[in-house]
């Protein structure tokens, strides 16, 4: 495939620094755009927005999400080691926005490592001629909607070592094996999830790039540690009142139809380019271990596109596609193909990717930007809560609340919560339609609940007040902002 061989156009630049520049310019601004626009969700950006700010600020593996709950330390429900190092931050930019600069940076850089992944996979296949493929690659990428839901489900831990997944694979293709080792140790930081993946890197390193002892190595501790996490080093959290959570959801052999259609749509979203070849069945294989964790679950979320669980699937099932690229292009077909032909099979992959993923892509969310009176005021009304007192309980809705996530005290509005007497409480209601049934059943209740009093209503959010609140300075401040 030499389509660009006789051209005097830099390629190189564009295909190494112009299109992933494009590409993370999307990226950023869209992420930041839906964050400002209430579009994220607290779980998960409030979630590790508050965890992230408590760890900071000295208040431990403390979210204020989960209380109530057994899980109130956040390490009972995943074992994020990757808080503490990432915590720093939140104290040099304290800023709602921080966690969503890293997770927009997350996949610019996987985009700017893809082009050398995919020369190092042709290097070692004999071939100079990437950057076609390359373009092609990173194109396909950009529109590969199991990546793409990881982007617009802002922002979870095992997203953000998504770069540092790729970096592993491109450092064992040059036989960096010490710095690959170190990536895969930060992968492993994220959650006991990526460490599953880590299983699957040490699968690459020993079946792709012939690092048998460093494979098996990464191989058996990925294991070794897993098992500990999910045995022992979470359940201690729960002080001896449950097991692991998310063990209640082991059934292998429930929803077996919706399985089978998710793997398949895994690999159509690819043009089934992982299955082509010998290594690019092992790199596909590869994302197995991490796949199982929803093959054997009953929970139909990580069987969708909608949500962060296939971020280091994805990874690998890329790198498959490569490998299949590869082996494509070196068949005597392909050989005989006129560029003509080449280059109008590429254009109807991408004009059928782009038709699977556009309305969540970031490209459709950017060029999509409009100014909104509605987004304007809700800000404008939220700015005197963003610095309450401590000891003011800071409730809301799922979307209001990753603009409140940088106190101690702040929970969302839950059917386990909404029916309690309040004190020492304001609750949030935005009147945006909220998504989940749960969610808009507790937030019902809210008026209801005898312990809070409507204090403001406006055309973008209902203020209330605990009823100890009624009358003193915080009231009259809202009531003062209510008659201006």
């Amino acid at each position: 495939m030499s389509l660009l061989k006789k051209s005097f156009f830099p390629w190189r630049v564009v295909v190494h620094i112009a299109f992933p520049l494009c590409l993370s310019f999307f990226f950023f601004v869209g992420s930041l755009y839906r964050l400002y626009s209430f579009r994220v969700h607290d779980g998960d950006y409030g979630i590790f927005t508050n965890i992230l700010w408590n760890f900071a600020n000295g208040n431990g593996w403390r979210c204020s999400l989960y209380e109530g709950e057994v899980r109130v330390n956040f390490l009972a429900d995943h074992f994020a080691m990757l808080v503490a190092p990432l915590s720093p931050l939140f104290k040099l930019f304290p800023s709602l926005y921080t966690l969503s600069v890293l997770h927009s940076l997350a996949f610019s850089v996987s985009f700017f490592l893809v082009p050398f992944l995919v020369k190092e996979i042709w290097r070692a296949g004999g071939r100079k001629d990437y950057l076609p493929s390359a373009l092609f690659l990173m194109s396909l990428l950009a529109f590969y909607k199991p990546f793409i839901a990881s982007w617009l489900f802002q922002a979870h831990m095992t997203t953000l070592v998504v770069p540092f997944a790729f970096a592993t694979l491109l450092l064992l293709h040059k036989q960096r094996l010490f710095w690959a080792a170190v990536c895969a140790v930060i992968v492993a930081l994220a959650q006991e999830r990526a460490v599953v993946a880590v299983f699957g890197l040490g699968m690459y390193a020993f079946g792709i790039t012939r690092n048998r002892r460093l494979g098996a190595a990464l191989c058996i501790a990925s294991a070794a540690y897993f098992f500990a996490i999910v045995k022992f080093i979470i359940p201690s959290f729960y002080q001896g009142q449950g097991a692991y959570y998310y063990n209640s959801f082991i059934r292998p052999f429930s929803m077996l139809g919706e399985k089978l259609l998710f793997c398949f749509s895994l690999l159509y979203k690819l043009f089934f380019l992982p299955v082509l070849g010998k290594n690019a069945l092992w790199a596909c294989a590869c994302a197995l271990p991490v796949l199982g964790i929803a093959l054997v679950s009953s929970r139909d979320v990580m069987l969708g596109f909608a949500y962060h669980y296939q971020d280091l699937p994805s990874v690998f099932l890329f790198t498959a596609a490569v490998h299949g690229l590869l082996w494509l292009q070196a068949q005597a077909f392909f050989k005989r193909l006129r560029p003509q032909a080449v280059l109008l099979a590429v254009i109807v992959c991408m004009a059928i990717a782009g038709q699977n993923t556009w309305r969540a892509s970031p490209f459709k969310v950017v060029l999509g930007i409009r100014p909104d009176a509605a987004v304007t005021q809700l800000h404008a009304e939220l700015a005197p809560f963003l610095h309450l007192p401590e000891h003011i309980h800071v409730y809301s809705d799922c979307f209001i609340g990753p603009q409140l996530s940088l106190r101690k005290y702040r929970f969302q509005i839950v059917p386990w919560n909404v029916e309690q007497t309040f004190t020492s409480s304001i609750v949030l209601v935005g009147t945006h339609q909220v998504p989940f049934d749960k969610y808009r059943d507790a937030i019902a209740k809210v008026g209801v609940n005898k312990s809070l009093t409507l204090v403001k209503q406006t055309d973008v959010l209902s203020i209330y007040l605990s009823n100890d609140l009624l009358g003193t300075d915080l009231y009259t401040q809202i009531r003062a902002s209510d008659s201006q």
